[in-house]
């Protein structure tokens, strides 16, 4: 439970965040620590990633997964794992098997936590399977598992993996779009939504393809983003099909899309001076009624 209205805790949780300096030390306040609030700004978490990792890369990738898929920052997930990949620490194929794990990965992704961390304490796990297995009188397991910790994929995670796998491998692209109709909901949406964002390294025809896919999504974020793509190519398509969407802000964007060659309004300058044009945003190009 995210305890936003308790100052101590959230106090607590950002001093254990703060003075981590180590993979180690950020791995268990992640993990550990219960989050205490929401946090909606990309540049707090990365902060934290950086002062574990800017000299001493080792187990980044770890810590790029916990921090990502981390209950504090789930709005910003995808803003996050972009910001991470900026700083060049994360390999690229090491964040190339993260994507490849969220677009494959059920509801969560499991970590295994370091043994050490129960040990010490005389914590037994039984097996989820069979809770008989723990002996009582010697608080022994005949085969103890590891420890895992289950860490929930965020839509934006999901958007972030699928747009990457699709621009540096194309071919793939038919795949990740079954994946997006297996997985259903927001996350199946959020795989089509990243489709979408690198459906520029496809062949026209499965570009098309694409967008008459997302054209049939239930999701009306998906719908909008394959529509906005097609008002830039025919916006008078684009205003048809959004005009017929079941959903009531689709249609009020629809409605309002004009042709971008008529929003170019000449304005006078100074005497002498030559006219000038200051064109209005595309309505094409305005910002998403769902991002």
């Amino acid at each position: 439970m995210i305890r936003n209205k308790d100052p101590d805790a959230r106090l607590d949780d950002l001093d254990a965040l703060m003075d981590a300096r180590t993979a180690a030390d950020l791995h268990r306040a992640l993990v550990l620590g219960p989050p205490a609030a929401f946090e909606r700004e990309p540049s707090v978490p990365l902060m934290y990633f950086r002062n574990a990792h800017d000299h001493n890369p080792a187990r980044a990738a770890e810590t790029a997964m916990l921090l990502v898929t981390d209950p504090r920052w789930r709005v910003t997930a995808g803003p996050l794992i972009d910001a991470i990949d900026a700083t060049g620490i994360v390999p690229a194929d090491e964040l190339d098997v993260l994507a490849r794990t969220f677009i494959s990965a059920g509801p969560t992704v499991y970590w295994k936590c370091p043994d050490d961390w129960f040990s010490t304490i005389g914590i037994i796990i039984a097996d989820r399977e069979d809770p008989g297995s723990l002996d009582k009188d010697s608080c022994e397991l005949d085969e103890p598992g590891p420890t895992v910790a289950a860490r929930v994929v965020a839509p934006g995670l999901r958007r972030w993996a699928a747009a990457r796998v699709v621009r540096l491998h194309p071919p793939v692209w038919a795949d990740v779009s079954t994946r997006s109709e297996e997985l259903g909901g927001e996350g199946g949406g959020a795989v089509m939504r990243g489709i979408l964002d690198s459906i520029d390294v496809l062949p026209l025809k499965a570009r098309t393809l694409v967008r008459n896919e997302a054209l049939k999504s239930g999701r009306a974020d998906v719908r909008h983003a394959a529509l906005r793509q097609i008002a830039a190519m025919d916006w008078t398509l684009a205003r048809t099909l959004g005009l017929r969407d079941p959903n009531r802000q689709v249609r009020r964007w629809a409605s309002v899309l004009t042709d971008p060659a008529t929003s170019t309004i000449p304005t006078s300058g100074p005497p002498g001076a030559p006219t000038r044009s200051t064109s209005k945003k595309s309505s094409a190009n305005q910002v998403s009624l769902f991002d």
